[in-house]
């Protein structure tokens, strides 16, 4: 799919792209893991502005955070609408639970590992990452391991402000 500056009079509406072009139909003939991240996005968002197809707003967007999804993820859904035009609360949230999918997956995913040994911090991490990692305020979990040092269930016990939890 060709680059088209966003606003520009050559952006092109999706409706408008080649069939095999269009984000939807790429990812059922060639698979989710074809699309490019603005993409995956478009398809998310759904629809652009006036004169910015979704897949320019899309690009917009990631440009604003170096192409990191990671740092977009950072974002609270009354950021994302304050700070980009044409993503209203619908899309926002849509944006939103489509970062919390993800993670919650790759927390399920996870699983796999609780049920091996707690060996060290490693071990840990593997586990914790996934819970903690998109996180803006300070948050104490425990583990709840067996004698034979498996995860029997992870706890949240503090939940507090930007600098610290109260334990």
């Amino acid at each position: 799919m060709a680059d088209y500056p966003a606003g520009s009079p050559s952006s092109i509406k999706v409706h408008d792209l080649d069939t095999s072009d269009r984000p939807r139909e790429k990812a059922i003939t060639q698979g989710i893991r074809s699309l490019s991240n603005a993409e995956l996005l478009a398809i998310i968002f759904g629809s652009g502005l006036p004169g910015e197809s979704v897949i320019d707003m899309s690009r917009r967007v990631l440009r604003d955070n170096d192409n990191d999804l990671g740092r977009l993820s950072m974002l609270s859904i009354q950021e994302t609408t304050a700070k980009y035009h044409g993503v209203g609360p619908a899309k926002a949230v849509a944006l939103a639970a489509a970062f919390e999918l993800g993670s919650r997956c790759q927390r399920d995913l996870q699983k796999i590992n609780e049920r091996s040994p707690i060996q060290g911090s490693e071990s840990v991490y593997k586990i914790m990452r996934p819970v903690m990692e998109r996180l803006t305020v300070e948050e104490f979990h425990v583990l709840h391991i067996s004698r034979s040092n498996r995860v029997m269930f992870e706890e949240l016990i503090s939940l507090c402000g930007t600098a610290s939890s109260v334990v």
